[in-house]
Parts: C-alpha cells; sequence; structure tokens
C-alpha cells in the first residue's frame, strides 16, 4: 500500500504520461478495468479543460465560430498545454500559442485581453490608493509615500481595433484593466499612463516615481499621469497590500 503522497504523485505521473507510468500495485482489479477507469477519467478531465477555457475566453469564441475555436483549443491541449495548470489557469498561455500558430491578430487581442480581465478578477485585494488619501500632508510627505502598482492593474496594446472589438469609442494606444473595487474596469490611455505603470511596477516614492518619468518623458505632465492613475484605480500604498 502506498503513502498517500506516494500514491497522489504516482496517479498524477500516470495522467501526465499515460497508463504505462502507473505502478502495477496501484489500483486493484484487473489491469482492462483499471485501464477502462483511466480513459473515462481522463475524458472527463479533459471535457474539464475544454469548458474551462469556453469560459474563460467566451469572446473569442464566439469571433471565431464554435467549431474553430473548439479545434483550436482541442489542439492546444493535444499538444501538452496548460495540463499541469489548475483549471483556473488552464488558459494563460493560449493567447501565445495562438499567437504562435498565426491565429488572426484580432483574436489573439481578444484573447490577451480576456486572460488580463480574468487576472484582474482575480488578484490580490489591495486598497486602491485615493487622492483623499493626501488630505492634511504636505508635499514632503506626499513625495516620500512609497507607492506601488495595485496587483488588479494591466495594461495592454489596443492594436488590431480590440477598443471597437470591446464597444471601447475612445481612440487610445493603451488599454488599462483595473479593479478598484467588486469591478473590473477598463480605461483607454496613453502611452504616459504606460511608461508610469511601469515604473510603479516595483514599489517607489511618488518623488522617485516622477521624477524617474520626467527623467524619461520631459515633455508629458508627470502629476497629470499621476492623478489619472490614481483616478482608474490603478496604484495602491505599500502598506495597504494583503
Amino acid at each position: 500500500m502506498y503513502a498517500l503522497r506516494d500514491a497522489q504523485d504516482h496517479f498524477a505521473a500516470t495522467l501526465a504520461d499515460g497508463p504505462l507510468a502507473c505502478p502495477d500495485d496501484l489500483f486493484a482489479g484487473a489491469p482492462e478495468r483499471v485501464l477502462r477507469g483511466l480513459k473515462v477519467h481522463a475524458n472527463t478531465i479533459s471535457h474539464a479543460r475544454l469548458i474551462a477555457l469556453e469560459e474563460t475566453f467566451p469572446r473569442t469564441r464566439a469571433l471565431q465560430g464554435d467549431a474553430l475555436f473548439n479545434q483550436l483549443c482541442r489542439a492546444f491541449l493535444d499538444g501538452g498545454n496548460g495540463l499541469a495548470e489548475p483549471l483556473a489557469r488552464v488558459g494563460y498561455s493560449l493567447p501565445d500559442w495562438f499567437e504562435n500558430r498565426q491565429v488572426d491578430p484580432a483574436q489573439v487581442a481578444v484573447a490577451r485581453f480576456e486572460w488580463c480581465w480574468l487576472e484582474s478578477y482575480h488578484a490580490a485585494e489591495a486598497m486602491p490608493l485615493r487622492i483623499e488619501a493626501f488630505a492634511g500632508m504636505d508635499e514632503a510627505d506626499i513625495l516620500e509615500m512609497t507607492v506601488i502598482r495595485h496587483p488588479a492593474a494591466h495594461i495592454m496594446t489596443a492594436a488590431h481595433g480590440l477598443a471597437a472589438q470591446l464597444g471601447i469609442a475612445a481612440d487610445a494606444p493603451w488599454l488599462l484593466i483595473a479593479r478598484p473595487a467588486e469591478d473590473v474596469l477598463i480605461h483607454p490611455v496613453g502611452g504616459d499612463i504606460r511608461a508610469f505603470l511601469d515604473i510603479f511596477g516595483k514599489k517607489h516614492t511618488l518623488g522617485a516615481a516622477i521624477e524617474t518619468f520626467c527623467a524619461a518623458r520631459p515633455n508629458d505632465d508627470a502629476m497629470g499621469s499621476v492623478l489619472r492613475l490614481i483616478e482608474t484605480g490603478a496604484l495602491t500604498r505599500e502598506d495597504s497590500l494583503c
């Protein structure tokens, strides 16, 4: 008899590598019954992965059509992609796989957006930085405040007609995806916001971040960009991270 962890490891190896990886004494019963049971389990897991992809990428599925989406997703899974991931993350590499397969760039863009949206939805909780936090503070204290990008904040290119696909009328090169409260929100933004969000990928004081931004983009409105980021809920204080 195997210890629980050993039995789980052997079972996982069997699912990943096939029946030949299954020890003869892992399951009770005749070999043909064990193989039949493994096939049923594998079919159930395979179906669950396809359903997970459908639920993760509903816009992409609608754009491609059910038949093409199903065909591509089966090829994605049959190639061994996402098999080691939980169902919630089985599709994390699907947009890159689409791109490598030369899928229509507009469809790839929508798939990337859907994954970013899901990442934002499931991101860790953090209190977004609000302008009210500066009340009663002098300029020196504000500039010394340590700030970092909110865990739910993501930014992606709006190329390939993505904004139009999402029903966003504004013409902007980037889309900022943020979840300051319960809802995931989409904001069309410019390159200044992209640059600042990259800076805040690591914790900085506001003063240091503004200085870095101004050195790289001296013609942009640094304070206006910071206020825009605060407005969208894309920043948080370091001590607000859960």
